[in-house]
């Protein structure tokens, strides 16, 4: 949780609102997916 935290803090040193933290942590989401294989069949 500490990380999440330090994530968020770090975000908004950037002056990021939440629905850019939002987007912006969705397309990290992403790119850990697809650089890590996961897909709609090995991911929860």
């Amino acid at each position: 949780m500490i990380a999440l935290r330090m994530i968020d803090d770090l975000l908004s040193d950037f002056s990021f609102d939440i629905i850019r933290k939002q987007k912006i942590m969705y397309k990290f989401s992403e790119s850990f997916k697809q650089e890590f294989g996961f897909n709609q069949y090995n991911s929860k």
